[in-house]
């Protein structure tokens, strides 16, 4: 009986004190603002009013920071932990009506070497409130997909990894 219930007492503190320490986050820089793969492919309207390049990253660092302690930055001097570089490797626009889509590439490295690798696109074409939404607001929904994609891919990153929808 003394024995239960002093080892009820050492679970206990055990878990008082597995609960009172702070868990140590993986530390994750994200390079922002990111880059188009090849920038003749955008149309200027759509590079300077949608802000693609500073919401993709946004959109990631907002779903990753849920697991890790994450930090824009514009290059990896100084970073610690991961970095995660992406680039936009395709904005796909169709005219005023139709679908937009927006592909992306990334690689994560870790103590210089690239440990994952991945290429992602969605495609949308404005959900219920389409009437009310414009080429970036879609674009932005696609962003927003692409960000929660690339956060569940760091949970357990891998090379070759594609998420074409």
């Amino acid at each position: 009986m003394i024995a239960r219930r002093l080892l009820a007492s050492v679970l206990t503190i055990g878990s008082f004190v597995l609960f009172a320490l702070p868990v140590a986050a993986d530390s994750l820089t994200i390079l922002s603002p990111i880059d188009f793969a090849d920038r003749e492919q955008v149309r200027d309207a759509v590079e300077a009013e949608c802000e693609l390049q500073t919401k993709v990253p946004a959109y990631i660092k907002a779903y990753a920071e849920k697991r890790a302690s994450v930090t824009l930055a514009p290059d990896a001097k100084g970073a610690r932990g991961r970095v995660l570089r992406v680039e936009i490797a395709e904005v796909r626009e169709s005219g005023r009506a139709g679908p937009k889509a927006l592909t992306i590439e990334g690689e994560l490295v870790e103590n210089g070497r690239v440990i994952g690798t991945i290429r992602a696109r969605r495609t949308s074409v404005g959900g219920p409130l389409v009437g009310f939404r414009g080429q970036c607001g879609i674009l932005h929904r696609c962003a927003k997909a692409l960000g929660k994609d690339v956060a569940r891919w760091l949970e357990a990153p891998a090379m070759g990894v594609e998420l074409m929808n």
